[in-house]
């Protein structure tokens, strides 16, 4: 962010807003309650954790616009966490309508199997996406067995290491593909690739050693999974074969939405006291209210019920709601249209300059401003298309509910914010900090987006390396000379492994992460505490093979 702020609050070096260093104590509040507040006071934080997040995000608007006179920095911040929530929410509930059955025992091999699949779907959707949509199936496939380091490693390998490969697969990547990063850099460079594979395999071990370990108590509760019979939908989800016989059949039948002769929908229902009726789907139950909206929904849906309730049967997986993929694929097709011609020439018009003019920014940047918020919405629109088109069969089979979503909104609301300050602290004293080599790049820049959001850390350090040889991160000439150069390429790698593989930190070190722990969490798998996962996980597991990633693929 090339900013001009007109107040006298201004770095001389870079022009921009240079707040006090006691701003960093609203983000250093909010990291401190989300570790500890659900342990110290849990009633309390369950019900106002919501209120305190936007309690402290005030405290730093309002030290913005009185003291800085920066409205132009919000603003930024602002059209940041719109698109990230937009694009997290947007893929969490079009990943709730699709229901993927693996139909293999609980076992390493499968555990392994599917963090490896998620690996490399990551590159391909995004690691939010990958998260997403991997994550119940993940669930339902160790249900009654999971521990809380299948959780945290499902978290390190589908949420964080393995979008490395593309500018698709975690949104620093996609940030520096809009500064100029080609497209391909990533996934032909073999310090990157090989970085990617080592951590991989490291991690897929790791579930291995755990398990291993734990083998004695996993196979104790396989028995007891064994010997409890099953309730609903709570034991072991399925989606009935075509061919199944006639028995299982009413089974289905009795826990899925049907249809009627004539093709439209009808579902089980119990009357109600409050004039509502409730639609039973297994052990889930959905309130639904039999007015104007319900009515138009149905006339809708009424169309396209062959496409909704088209699923695939293989072998070992069977999928509910796949027309739910082409959904994603326009999420994915929009994310990609950010660097796009609409942009540029949107640059070019009046309003841009003038916009640019009065906020201090350039034109390019005014441009992008105000198309962030046109593919946000559209991301927002293509979810509620998601919704009233859902296979109901699916979104009671995955037990959607929308908490997490609720939860990590306004979490991240609190911290988008409050990590504003220290964002702008860092970049105005970049060259004082003393980071040269490619290996400080790699540290610094994985140390901050262990705490902050790693793609705003990205960028300030991609800024920071670049301005070491007089280059801008601003212009994309500069940008693709850092990619091609041999000197200036290690830092390139430096900044790009750094800021993606050390979002896997913390929980709050990548926006996935605190999505799947909210969904383990109402799925009532157990997650380790937020120091618990640290001390646990990241320092044991991550920290020796990042040692090796910096030594062995990040120059010196």
């Amino acid at each position: 962010y090339q900013r001009r702020v007109h107040g006298s609050f201004v770095s001389k070096k870079t022009g921009m807003a240079n707040p006090s260093v006691g701003m960093v104590a609203p983000f250093i509040v909010q990291l401190l309650l989300i570790a500890i507040a659900p342990f110290v006071i849990p009633t309390f934080w369950a019900k106002h954790y919501h209120h305190v997040s936007m309690l402290l995000a005030l405290i730093v608007v309002i030290y913005y616009l009185a003291a800085l006179h920066d409205g132009p920095r919000l603003l930024s911040t602002l059209s940041d966490y719109v698109s990230f929530v937009c694009l997290i929410g947007s893929l969490f509930c079009i990943s709730g309508g699709i229901f993927l059955d693996f139909k293999f025992p609980p076992s390493t091999k499968a555990s392994i199997g599917l963090l490896a699949f998620g690996a490399v779907l990551a590159n391909f959707i995004g690691t939010t996406g990958a998260s997403m949509l991997l994550v119940r199936p993940y669930i339902n496939l160790l249900r009654g067995l999971m521990r809380p380091y299948h959780v945290v490693l499902f978290i390190f390998v589908v949420s964080n290491v393995g979008g490395v490969l593309t500018p698709l697969g975690d949104p620093p990547l996609f940030l520096g593909y809009i500064k100029g990063v080609p497209f391909f850099w990533l996934v032909s460079t073999w310090n990157i690739i090989c970085a990617w594979l080592l951590t991989v395999a490291w991690l897929c071990s790791a579930l291995y050693i755990f398990d291993y370990l734990n083998a004695k108590n996993l196979a104790q509760a396989k028995v007891d999974l064994e010997m409890t019979p099953p309730e609903g939908d709570v034991a072991r989800i399925t989606i009935p074969n075509t061919e199944t016989d006639d028995s299982d059949r009413k089974i289905a039948e009795s826990t899925t939405e049907a249809s009627t002769e004539e093709g439209e929908e009808v579902s089980l229902v119990q009357p109600s006291t409050t004039g509502e009726e409730t639609v039973s789907v297994g052990a889930v139950a959905v309130a639904t209210d039999k007015g104007v909206l319900h009515d138009l929904r149905i006339i809708l849906r009424r169309p396209f019920l062959s496409i909704i309730h088209y699923r695939i049967d293989f072998e070992h997986v069977h999928i509910a709601g796949v027309h739910n993929f082409f959904w994603l694929a326009i999420i994915v097709m929009l994310v990609l249209l950010q660097e796009s011609s609409a942009v540029t020439r949107l640059s070019s018009t009046t309003w841009a300059v003038n916009t640019g003019d009065n906020l201090g920014w350039s034109a390019q940047e005014a441009a992008s401003f105000a198309m962030s918020f046109v593919f946000a919405g559209a991301m927002v629109a293509t979810a509620l298309l998601s919704v009233l088109f859902a296979n109901e069969e699916a979104i009671a089979a995955n037990e959607v509910s929308y908490a997490p979503l609720e939860e990590v909104a306004f979490l991240f609301l609190g911290i988008f914010a409050t990590m504003t300050p220290p964002l702008d602290i860092l970049t105005n004293n970049a060259s004082q900090i003393g980071f040269k080599s490619p290996l400080s790049f790699y540290w610094g820049s994985g140390a901050l987006s262990s705490v902050l959001d790693n793609a705003p850390a990205y960028v300030n350090f991609l800024a920071a390396s670049m301005g070491l040889e007089g280059l801008d991160v601003e212009r994309s000439t500069d940008v693709l000379q850092m990619s091609d150069d041999p000197r200036l390429k290690p830092y390139l790698i430096a900044v790009s492994l750094g800021s993606v593989f050390f979002g896997a930190c913390t929980y709050i070190g990548n926006g996935p992460n605190m999505m799947v722990k909210s969904i383990c969490m109402a799925r009532g798998a157990p997650c380790p505490s937020f120091f618990e996962y640290v001390y646990k996980y990241t320092l044991p597991v991550l920290m020796p093979i990042y040692l090796i990633v910096g030594f062995a693929f990040v120059q010196l």
